[in-house]
């Protein structure tokens, strides 16, 4: 978590389903600690999706509760399958690496805090094996 924000970096591989049980305890747990505000959350998506069970499993950690995702990747495919999943989940706006500040700003984080957020995203692009989508802020 960095400035009330929840971040992830994710590669071209679909996520691994021990580490997406990780995630979405991390996700379950924000909405827990946010108390009914709305979690902000922020995934630099490197071409991999997560399979239909879970895509489910998100929903229902979900489940209606108030969410602000912004999915900075540079595949127009999972752009596309973005903008179709926030008709789903409602508060989630896929975005362009180079429209990262935007991105950033959908989800009210403060931009004078890049300097902490810059080295956290070096770490998590580190443990991934580097992320397409990640580069572009890791550039600033």
């Amino acid at each position: 978590m960095q400035g009330g924000a929840l971040f992830a970096v994710a590669n071209e591989s679909a996520p691994d389903p021990a580490d997406w049980d990780v995630y979405m305890t991390q996700l379950g747990d924000a909405f827990t600690q946010a108390g009914g505000r709305a979690v902000k959350l922020v995934i630099f998506a490197g071409g991999g999706v997560p399979n239909s069970s879970m895509r489910l499993k998100l929903r229902e950690v979900v489940a209606s509760r108030p969410l602000r995702t912004a999915v900075i990747t540079d595949s127009t495919v999972v752009r596309t399958i973005i903008g179709v999943f926030s008709l789903f989940v409602p508060g989630t706006r896929p975005y362009a690496p180079s429209d990262w500040r935007a991105a950033l700003d959908y989800v009210g984080y403060p931009h004078d805090q890049l300097t902490d957020l810059v080295p956290a995203l070096r770490r998590l692009d580190a443990e991934v094996h580097g992320s397409r989508a990640a580069v572009e802020i890791l550039r600033s």
